[in-house]
């Protein structure tokens, strides 16, 4: 479930990168780049026995797709992990509340404390349902429904 390199993620990534490739900072140096390519293809077609055309390309995703970029996703943590695809997922995907379920039956109070610590610190708004006690940390605010839905 915590896919770093889903499809939804990558295409908001590539079409945030292609904003980022026409800006001030960024545009003279894309059109150059786009124009040195298409030359060099144009160059290289010479190469083989017949006429050829190539499609413009007017923008940088289809260099992106060819290279393949993605997210690293390998993680000393599950905690790291979870955090990054957070932070992912909020600034391309405009996620704005996570769910997790038993979350804390995978992870030790310590490391929860940290996670729930660093998710309070970029300000991602994180709700865990849980099936049983773990303990509370400190940066938890709990409400306890009973088998008759009621709030303790």
């Amino acid at each position: 479930p915590f896919e770093m390199n889903r499809k939804e993620l990558i295409s908001k990534l590539y079409a945030h990168l292609k904003k980022c490739s026409v800006n001030e900072d960024m545009f003279i140096r894309t059109n150059e780049m786009l124009s040195v390519t298409e030359r060099y293809i144009s160059e290289l077609a010479q190469y083989a026995e017949g006429e050829f055309v190539t499609d413009e390309i007017c923008d940088v995703t289809p260099l992106l797709k060819m290279f393949g970029l993605k997210f690293v996703d390998s993680y000393d943590t599950l905690e790291e992990k979870l955090l990054e695809f957070f932070l992912a997922m909020t600034e391309y995907a405009g996620k704005t509340v996570f769910i997790c379920v038993n979350l804390r039956s995978c992870l030790s109070l310590q490391k929860a404390e940290k996670l729930f610590e660093s998710v309070i610190e970029h300000g991602i708004p994180l709700l865990c349902i849980e099936s049983s006690d773990k303990g509370k940390t400190r940066f938890e605010k709990r409400v306890v429904i009973d088998d008759d839905l009621c709030v303790i």
